[in-house]
């Protein structure tokens, strides 16, 4: 038995809402290393557009020519995320979690 699963067309939606709302925006901030969207980013450079890239892991090269400013995404996730532990007790169940800024 097999389940189908959509697939997502983010890339597709991100890149039409960048361009049909172009005019409402200096910077494009990006969360992607993919090389698919390095078209999307020339066309902004083109328009005057600055680009941010957040990346995580591997990042194409042409993205990384049409950047303005490059963040790698690990190095800042400790400043910018909340991480949370779920502690069980074994009597008690799940109990609140607990908030650690530092964790990861």
């Amino acid at each position: 038995m097999f389940i189908e699963i959509a697939k997502c067309n983010f890339d597709v939606e991100l890149t039409i809402d960048a361009i049909r709302l172009i005019d409402r925006y200096d910077t494009f901030a990006l969360f992607s290393g993919d090389s698919d969207f390095s078209m999307l980013l020339r066309f902004l450079k083109n328009k005057n557009k600055k680009v941010i890239l957040f990346y995580a892991g591997h990042i194409s090269q042409r993205l990384k020519d049409y950047a303005d400013l490059l963040i790698n995404a690990q190095r800042i996730k400790n400043y910018i995320c909340d991480i949370k532990i779920i502690k069980k007790n074994p009597s008690k169940g799940v109990r609140k979690s607990d908030s650690h800024p530092r964790a990861g």
